[in-house]
C-alpha cells in the first residue's frame, strides 16, 4: 500500500475555497460537532496538514481528493466571517480512492496512555 507521509519536495500551496471541488470520498457520515471542534483547533493553531488537490479543468478548478474535514472547517469558518479562505494543498498523485483509503486507514489516534503523558509533558511547560 503506497504511503502519503514518504518523504517527496512537495510544497504545499494556498488555494482559495471557491477553487477546491468535493466530489466523492470514502467518507460518507461528518460530525458537525467535529468540524466545528476541528475549526476551533484550526482557528487556534493554524492548518497543520494541506489538503490533497488534483487539477480539475483549464479554469483553475481543483478537486479534492483527501483533506475532506480539514475542508469543511474552513468553509465552516470562513461562513462564520473569519479570514479563513484560502487553505494549504499539494498535489496528490495516484488513483483517487487508493489515496482517500489510505489518508483515513493508515491513521492511528495515540492511546489513552500517550494522551495522558503527552498532557502531563505540555502541563510542566505551562
Amino acid at each position: 500500500m503506497p504511503q502519503l507521509n514518504k518523504s517527496t519536495n512537495a510544497v504545499a500551496m494556498l488555494v482559495s475555497l471557491d477553487r477546491i471541488k468535493e466530489n466523492t470520498n470514502v467518507r460518507i457520515e461528518y460530525n458537525k460537532e467535529e468540524i466545528a471542534a476541528l475549526a476551533s483547533s484550526i482557528e487556534q493553531y493554524g492548518q497543520l496538514q494541506p489538503v490533497g488537490i488534483k487539477p480539475m479543468d483549464a479554469e483553475g478548478f481543483y478537486e479534492l481528493i483527501f483533506g475532506y474535514r480539514r475542508h469543511r472547517a474552513f468553509q465552516y469558518l470562513a461562513e462564520q466571517g473569519k479570514p479563513f479562505t484560502q487553505m494549504k494543498a499539494v498535489f496528490a498523485n495516484g488513483n483517487t480512492l487508493t489515496l482517500q483509503l489510505v489518508e483515513n486507514i493508515q491513521r492511528s489516534d495515540l492511546n489513552q496512555e500517550e494522551k495522558e503523558k503527552a498532557l502531563q509533558e505540555m502541563a510542566k511547560t505551562m
